[in-house]
C-alpha cells in the first residue's frame, strides 16, 4: 500500500510554487531591447507593453520610464507623458535628455512657461546644445519674453538664415523691443528667402499684425490669401486687420472664409459673432 501511494505521488505534476523551483524570470534587458525596437518601428502598443513589463521586473529603471514617456508623447498622450517624465526626472534629476523631453511635452500643450526651465536645464548642462538653445529661445518668444528670446536666439541667427519661422520670431522680438533697424533687416531676409510664397507673406503679415503695423499687415495677408485661399489662419488674421481698420464687412467675410478653411478651430467663430 505504501508503494502504491508513493507511485501515485510521483505521477502527479507538481503545482507551480510547490516544488520550491520558480520558472526563470526573463532578463529585463532583453525585454527592454525588444521594446526599444518596437519604439523605433513606431509599434507603440508593443513598445508600451514592453516598457511596462520592464518596470514590473525593475520598477526603478529610469531608461524604461523615460522611453515610456516618449511612447506617450508620440501618441499625443501629453498628460501621461508629462507625469512619466516627471517620475524619471525625480529618479535622475541631472539627465538633460529627460528635461528635453519634458520640455517638449509641455510645449505641445502650449505650456511655454513650464517648458522654459526644462530647456534652460538642457542648455546649462550642455552649453553647446543647438536644439536646447533653439527650443529655449522659441519658448521665450511664445511666452512673450522678447528680451530673453533675443539673447538666446541671436547666437543661432547665422545658421538660420533660411528658416522662415526662426526669422519670423526674431523679427517680432526686435520689433517688440523697438530695435526697428534690426527688425527690418530680419524681415528683408524673410522676403529674400521666402520669395513670393503664400507662407512667407502670411508670416510677414502676422509679424506686422503683432507689431500693429496694420497697413503692411493688410498688404502681406491679402497677398497670402490671393496666392493660397486655403492657407490656414491667413483669412482669420486678415479679418483681424480689417477689424482694426474699421472695415467690418470685409472682416466678417474673412472670418467666414476661415471657418470654411479650418472648421475645427474656434477663433473665427468667436470673432464672427463679436
Amino acid at each position: 500500500m505504501a508503494t502504491r501511494a508513493l507511485l501515485f505521488m510521483l505521477l502527479i505534476p507538481c503545482a507551480p510554487g510547490l516544488s520550491g523551483q520558480q520558472p526563470p524570470a526573463e532578463d529585463p534587458r532583453a525585454v527592454f531591447e525588444r521594446a526599444q525596437t518596437a519604439l523605433l518601428n513606431q509599434d507603440y502598443a508593443r513598445a508600451e507593453a514592453g516598457f511596462q513589463e520592464v518596470l514590473r521586473l525593475d520598477p526603478q529603471s529610469v531608461a524604461a520610464i523615460s522611453d515610456l514617456g516618449v511612447v506617450y508623447m508620440r501618441t499625443e498622450k501629453y498628460d501621461r507623458a508629462i507625469q512619466t517624465f516627471l517620475k524619471a526626472q525625480k529618479l535622475s534629476p541631472q539627465v538633460p535628455g529627460i528635461s528635453l523631453n519634458l520640455g517638449l511635452a509641455y510645449y505641445h500643450q502650449q505650456k511655454f512657461a513650464l517648458a522654459i526651465p526644462e530647456f534652460a536645464h538642457v542648455l546649462h548642462a550642455q552649453p553647446s546644445s543647438y536644439q536646447g538653445r533653439y527650443l529655449l529661445g522659441m519658448n521665450y518668444f511664445l511666452n512673450d519674453d522678447y528680451q530673453h528670446a533675443v539673447q538666446t536666439l541671436e547666437p543661432l541667427e547665422s545658421g538660420e538664415q533660411d528658416n522662415l519661422d526662426f526669422l519670423f520670431a526674431l523679427g517680432i522680438c526686435y520689433g517688440k523691443l523697438n530695435r526697428q533697424e534690426e527688425s527690418k533687416k530680419v524681415f528683408d531676409q524673410m522676403l529674400r528667402v521666402g520669395g513670393d510664397s503664400a507662407h512667407m507673406h502670411f508670416l510677414l503679415g502676422k509679424a506686422y499684425l503683432d507689431l500693429f503695423v496694420n497697413e503692411q499687415a493688410r498688404t502681406e495677408l491679402e497677398r497670402a490669401v490671393t496666392l493660397d485661399p486655403h492657407l490656414g489662419f491667413a483669412h482669420y488674421n486678415l479679418g483681424v486687420v480689417y477689424q482694426r481698420m474699421g472695415m467690418l464687412d470685409e472682416a466678417a467675410r474673412e472670418f467666414d472664409a476661415e471657418i470654411t478653411v479650418t472648421p475645427q478651430e474656434p477663433w473665427s467663430y468667436t470673432s464672427a459673432h463679436n
